[in-house]
């Protein structure tokens, strides 16, 4: 029988150049072993900024930090920085950007891939490790080792970064899209990992996924009331089926919910009602100091593993007016050493 570690995960996203802790890193934080921030680390994801995101990650103790950009993180979307000046114009004054300080081309994409991936960077000497499209797996300090899917990229929304349109599927391997998906994926989540290999990964084998963007239905419920998510993530998930899904970008849609999964391995565009249960929602939030615990260890009578249920987590700090009021979401986690 495997091992299995007891793992601290702490998640954030969207802090846009804030602290996810506005009032100090709270005196009894316990220890973190992983710390996942899901995207949208700057305003407009220019080199200076990245910098601040590193004096801001460098006051939460934790052994591992893992990133993804979102679509604010402009300078590491290689295809963002390829457009016109004309077309940077037009979004300028569509956003309401005054002038973006960064500079179009692969010079300036080199210079930000330089900060998180360069050998000798800051990043790399403080346990940040930002990540590419793709699976992942990681040997933590306390023996674990963590097995990930990230993907910066969500629907096409105002000519950000790392945008695809919202008929187009990069998470799911070609013949397991929803039926009227065009399908571009390069890296799709259920594809196992290695070049030699092709087959489709087993169900439940994903720890953690992490996109910048939520699933069709799921804690993606704007302000207006619109359901923003991504039906494609949503099909992945369902078959995938990850222990936890972390992501961001709709603020409003701050919290933990439960998926408890049928048997059928089908790609669903929807998720049935009546399996979820809502572990933390945006009213019940406080100005607390601290992160919200969710306890996700495996227990007798309460199968957390393979594949069973799936807890989906919105850890957006900031609210819709880009104040930092929502708790970073501190999950507890049994972990396999192999």
């Amino acid at each position: 029988k495997m091992e299995r570690k007891v793992t601290s995960i702490l998640c954030i996203s969207d802090t846009h150049l804030a602290s996810p802790f506005p009032f100090g890193v709270p005196k009894d934080l316990p220890h973190i072993d992983v710390l996942i921030h899901s995207g949208d680390l700057t305003m407009l994801g220019t080199v200076p900024e990245y910098h601040e995101v590193l004096d801001m990650l460098a006051t939460i103790p934790a052994d591992l930090k893992l990133l993804i950009g979102g679509n604010h993180d402009l300078a590491l979307d290689q295809e963002w920085l390829a457009r016109t000046s004309e077309r940077l114009q037009h979004w300028e004054s569509r956003n309401g950007v005054p002038k973006w300080k960064g500079r179009l081309g692969d010079e300036y994409w080199r210079e930000a891939e330089a900060v998180w991936f360069g050998p000798d960077s800051r990043a790399v000497k403080e346990g940040v490790t930002m990540l590419k499209e793709g699976r992942h797996e990681l040997r933590l300090s306390n023996g674990a080792l963590l097995k990930v899917f990230a993907s910066p990229y969500q629907p096409e929304f105002c000519d950000w970064a790392f945008a695809y349109g919202r008929n187009e599927d990069r998470f799911n391997s070609p013949g397991y899209s929803l039926s009227d998906a065009v399908n571009i994926a390069t890296s799709p989540a259920d594809r196992m990992s290695g070049s030699e290999s092709h087959g489709r990964a087993p169900v439940g084998d994903i720890d953690i996924m992490m996109t910048h963007g939520p699933p069709y239905g799921r804690l993606d419920l704007t302000s207006r009331g619109q359901k923003v998510g991504c039906p494609h993530i949503l099909a992945s998930v369902s078959q995938i089926r990850p222990r936890v899904h972390c992501f961001g970008h709709i603020h409003e849609g701050w919290g933990v919910e439960h998926v408890r999964w049928s048997d059928e391995r089908i790609p669903t565009a929807i998720p049935s009602e009546n399996t979820t249960q809502v572990v933390v929602e945006a009213e019940r939030k406080t100005l607390a100091p601290g992160p919200v615990h969710v306890d996700l260890i495996d227990r007798p009578g309460r199968s957390t593993r393979s594949g069973a249920s799936t807890t989906l987590v919105n850890a957006a700090i900031m609210d819709v007016s880009y104040m930092p009021i929502n708790l970073p979401i501190l999950l507890w986690m049994d972990i396999g050493t192999s």
